[in-house]
This record gives C-alpha cells, sequence and structure tokens, in this order.
C-alpha cells in the first residue's frame, strides 16, 4: 500500500529495481511506474482495471485506504456481496460462511454507480447539514462569548454608575445635614449668649450692691440706711422676678446636640449584602438541525394500530386514601413507582396530601399539607427515591421530593404563580406556567428555558416521550403533540366524546391518551393524530389523572375524587 508521497513501484521492488510509481490499481493493490503501467493496460487479466493517479490515491483517507479489493481471510477476490451480513465475499467465503445466505448478488452489481446511489448522496448531505449546523453553532458561541463580554462591561458600568449617583446623594444628604448642624449651632449660641449677657449685667449690678452694703453698714445714717434699703430691696425684687420669669419660661435650660441617624441609612449600611444580583438567562438557540431528507423518503409508513379492535380492561381497582377531613378537592396527580408502589397527590386548597400505597393497594403513609410544608399538586417521578412536585397557585416553587424519607431534597424556585403539569425526561424538568407556557428546566445544572409554547391554559397536563411534548388544554379540550422546537406535529379535539380534558399520557407505540372529566371517557389517540378510540373506563365516573407504567404496559387512571384503576390496553 502506498504511505508516502514518494511512492516506488511495486513490480520494480519485486525485481530490486528502483522506480517511482505514477499510478495505483486499486483492484490490483499495486503501484506502477510509467513503464510497468503499459503492460498493465494491455495485458488480458488487468486491462479492464480502472487505475489513479498515485497523488490522488494518495489524498485517500487512511480508513479508505485500508479497505481491500481482496478476501483477508483466503486470499482471493472479493465477487458477491451478501445482503443479510452486508459483507463482500470471495468464492470461499460463499462456501464456507454463506452456505444458507440466499441474497448473494455479484458484487460488481451492487457496488456499480455507488458513487452517485441514494446512500451516497444521503451522507453526503448528511455530511452538509452536520458541517453546516456545527459552523454556525460555532459562530453562535462565539457570538454569545462576545455577548457576554459586552454584557459584563455593560453591568460594570452599570454598578460604576450606580455607585457614583449613591456617592453623589450621600454628598447632597451630608451637606444638608451639615447645615442643619451649623444652624442649629448657631441657634444654641444665640441663645446662651443673649442669656449669658443679661446674667453677666444682673451680676454685675448685684455684686455692685453686695459691695456698698458694708459701707452703708459703717457709715450711714439711720435715715440713710432706712431709705436705700428700701430702694435696694425694690431693686433686688425687680431682679428677683425677672429670674423668676427665666426659669419659667425655660430659658436657663442646657442646651445639646446629637446625631440620629435615619433608619433607612442603617438597614443601607447593615441590610445591603450586595450592589445587586446578576442575573441568568438561558434562550433555545436559533440553529437548527435539519437533517437530510433523501434517505428518510425511503421510509415506509407503518399503518395504525386497528383502532376499532382496541379494548380497555380494569386489572385492579384502587381507592385513594385522602385526609381525614374529607373536604372538597381534587386528586391531580397519580405515579406508579419503580417498585411497584402508587403515589397520589391529593389538592383541595388548604389541607391536601400525598397517599402512598403499595402494589396490593394496602395504604404505607397519607401526609398532609400541614406536616409536609407544601400543598401538594402534579407530580413526576425523577428516579426511584425522587418525585418533582409543583406546589399551589400562592407558592411559585416546585418540590423535590424524597419518598423514602418522607423529607424535601430541595425547593426550586420559579417565577410563576400559577404551575400545574409537570413531566421528567433525562434528569429534565418540564412544566406548566399557565398563561406564560412552558419552562424547561435541568436538575444537573439548574439552567432554565422559557419554551415559549404551550397551552397557555390553567390546569395543563403535560408528559414528554421520545423527544415529543405532550400538552392539554381545558379551554378547547384539545391535546397539542409538539416537537423540543415547539413545531406543532398535530393536534386533536372532539368535545363529543372528551370535554373538560385533563390528564394525558403516552404509551410505549406512542398511543396517546387524554381524559376528560365532564364527558367521563378516556380517548387513546394514534401517534399520528388521525384515529382514535374513546372508553367510559370501568368504576371511574370522572377521569381526570392518568399515568402510563412502561414496565407493565398498563394505565393508572384516576378521578377527581377516590376511585382509581390499573387498565391494560387489548
Amino acid at each position: 500500500m502506498a504511505t508516502s508521497t514518494s511512492t516506488p513501484c511495486d513490480v520494480c521492488a519485486g525485481q530490486s529495481i528502483s522506480k517511482q510509481a505514477v499510478k495505483w490499481c486499486p483492484e490490483c493493490e499495486e503501484a506502477y511506474c510509467s513503464e510497468c503501467i503499459k503492460h498493465h493496460g494491455i495485458a488480458k487479466a488487468t486491462k479492464d482495471h480502472s487505475v489513479i493517479a498515485v497523488e490522488n490515491y494518495l489524498k485517500l483517507p487512511p480508513f479508505v485506504l485500508e479497505t481491500k479489493h481482496h478476501c483477508s481471510k483466503h486470499g482471493s477476490r472479493f465477487q458477491n456481496y451478501c445482503r443479510s451480513h452486508e459483507t463482500p465475499c470471495c468464492k470461499r467465503c460463499i462456501d464456507t460462511d454463506h452456505k444458507k445466505c440466499s441474497d448473494l448478488p455479484p458484487l460488481d452489481d451492487v457496488i456499480y454507480d455507488a458513487k452517485s446511489s441514494v446512500a451516497f448522496v444521503d451522507i453526503e448531505e448528511r455530511l452538509h447539514s452536520l458541517k453546516k449546523f456545527f459552523s454556525e453553532l460555532i459562530k453562535e458561541k462565539e457570538g454569545n462569548l462576545n455577548e457576554i463580554k459586552l454584557q459584563r462591561e455593560t453591568i460594570e458600568k452599570q454598578i460604576r454608575k450606580m455607585r457614583i449617583e449613591i456617592n453623589q446623594r450621600l454628598d447632597i444628604l451630608e451637606k444638608e445635614v451639615m447645615h442643619k448642624l451649623s444652624n442649629q449651632e448657631n441657634h444654641h449660641q444665640r441663645n446662651i449668649e443673649k442669656i449669658s449677657k443679661q446674667m453677666k449685667v444682673q451680676s454685675s449690678r448685684i455684686e455692685d450692691l453686695l459691695e456698698n452694703m458694708e459701707p452703708i453698714k459703717q457709715y450711714a445714717s439711720n435715715l440713710q440706711t432706712f431709705l436705700t434699703t428700701k430702694e435696694i430691696d425694690r431693686e433686688l425684687y425687680k431682679t428677683e422676678r425677672e429670674v423668676e420669669v427665666l426659669c419659667k419660661d425655660d430659658s436657663l435650660n442646657r442646651y445639646g446636640m446629637s446625631f440620629i441617624k435615619d433608619d433607612k441609612l442603617g438597614n443601607l449600611i447593615g441590610g445591603l449584602k450586595s450592589f445587586g444580583k446578576i442575573s441568568n438567562t438561558c434562550q433555545q438557540t436559533e440553529i437548527v438541525y435539519a437533517k437530510s431528507k433523501v434517505k428518510q423518503a425511503q421510509i415506509v409508513a407503518v399503518p395504525c394500530k386497528n383502532f376499532e379492535n382496541m379494548n380497555l380492561v380494569l386489572q385492579k381497582k384502587v381507592v385513594v386514601p385522602r385526609p381525614g377531613n374529607n373536604g372538597y378537592g381534587l386528586v391531580r396527580g397519580c405515579v406508579v413507582l419503580q417498585n411497584k408502589n402508587v403515589l397520589f397527590s391529593y389538592w383541595n386548597g388548604n389541607n391536601g396530601c400525598l397517599s402512598l400505597l403499595d402494589e396490593h393497594g394496602s395504604e404505607i403513609f397519607v401526609l398532609k399539607a400541614d406536616k409536609l410544608g407544601f400543598e401538594p399538586d402534579h407530580i413526576a417521578v425523577i428516579d426511584d427515591k425522587t418525585i418533582a412536585i409543583t406546589t399551589d397557585d400562592s407558592s411559585k416553587s416546585i418540590v423535590i421530593f424524597n419518598f423514602e424519607t418522607q423529607k424535601i431534597s430541595k425547593v426550586i424556585e420559579t417565577e410563576h404563580e400559577h404551575l400545574s403539569g409537570i413531566s421528567c425526561f433525562e434528569n429534565t424538568l418540564i412544566y406548566s406556567c399557565g398563561t406564560e407556557g412552558l419552562e424547561m428546566r435541568s436538575l444537573d445544572t439548574g439552567n432554565v428555558c422559557p419554551l415559549k409554547f404551550g397551552s397557555y391554559a390553567p390546569d395543563e397536563y403535560v408528559t414528554v416521550f421520545k423527544s415529543k411534548i405532550y400538552s392539554t388544554d381545558s379551554l378547547s379540550d384539545t391535546v397539542t403533540c409538539y416537537d423540543m422546537e415547539g413545531k406543532i406535529h398535530w393536534r386533536w379535539q372532539n368535545q363529543d366524546e372528551i370535554r373538560k380534558m385533563r390528564g394525558v399520557a403516552v404509551d410505549n407505540k406512542s398511543n396517546v391518551c387524554v381524559a376528560g372529566v365532564d364527558s367521563g371517557r378516556i380517548a387513546i389517540i394514534s401517534p399520528d393524530g388521525k384515529h382514535f378510540k374513546s372508553f367510559k373506563p370501568e368504576g371511574i365516573e370522572e377521569p381526570r389523572t392518568i399515568f402510563f407504567d412502561r414496565r407493565t404496559n398498563t394505565f393508572l387512571l384516576c378521578d377527581e375524587n377516590e376511585d382509581a384503576g390499573i387498565f391494560s390496553v387489548s
């Protein structure tokens, strides 16, 4: 086999002659120089062989170069092709390994025009589709990186701007309070200085009178002393009256100042943990993989099962335990667990419950809402120990609940108040947000993607099977089949048979089962949405919730109150 750009002629090499090869014969699997190729083109056994230039041969990928035209086991040339084993055969292969094989056409007939065959064209188309997909996806991701960088720069500017605005606002507030402080100081200073000045005048007058008392006592005549005493007494009386007035009008009080900070400022300093939160968003990529339809066009449609001969058979009745008050309520969800136990969610607005029964219908537990810490609504199985539960309208959360330990494993907060139907596939939750459509959340990464489709109806039920999403609309009594991009594959409605549509489940053959509460019937719809048959399930008056057990090929069907049953379809 030629493996380098310096390829020797195989014929000359066998004669210990070194010559550069110019042609390669795939059938002989040998390289030829310009002289030897002439003999190759004349010889009777090889004159019909197609040869290629060595430089072109070397352009082939290694896995093609390793493909032989001769049987590695017997050393003979391949002559036939076994369609059963999808392998070329030599004559000895047919005699030894393919004795019982009947479809063994000549290899030349099979490989004729292989490069323009549907299979080859299909591969080329698929390769181009994947190349385009990856190229556009890489370009999108590079653009996404630039977007993230620009968003980071924008957020940094917003944070700095907010910091400047906070500083400016604090500067203004500081200036205002400093101005008030200075004014208050000046006000107190003027009042104190005014009183102090008055006191100094009065004190000076009293001191003068006091100094005059001793000379009067020693040297004044009795008449002088008598008359002077009267005059001093009048002046003292006047001064004492002025002092009494000052004492009564608080003029002699001591003044002081202190700072009382605004409680909001205290909360800003003590309660503020960060400038803000960085909100992460997740949007579906706009790049869609468009798979080639060349080969798909050859697929023959499989006829639908004859729905007219289909029967719904009750296997076992089940009674759903409810809270002790037995007030108004609804069974919103039902599932069969991997250990064959059956779990129901019973909702009544304030004291619903989760009820777990074993496979024989015996009660294992009934956990009321006050013990659970939440009002259970719709449920979905995650694994052999945990379920996901949407909670009532007043809450915005999804509870991950371990039914073995009977404890909450995790609470997922959402932005939606009207959560209802929920389904789990590949560790990803898809749930209804009421009038805001469906939402998808990864349990591994926590990433959330609004799907921007769904029924947008209250109490929407949803299930997922084989990359298809099925949701019910109780307002229009329709069930819709979507792909993961939101494309509608079909939509079914028949209000003569199904009214007040609620629960939905899909069996292993992609048949879709929906429940009609008011009509008291269920309908099983073909995978293409074109055929259906409705049933009046035995013992179920108002069918609401449905769950399909893929291990036993049975439906768990429950009405709005406490009657449930396990049904098979025959």
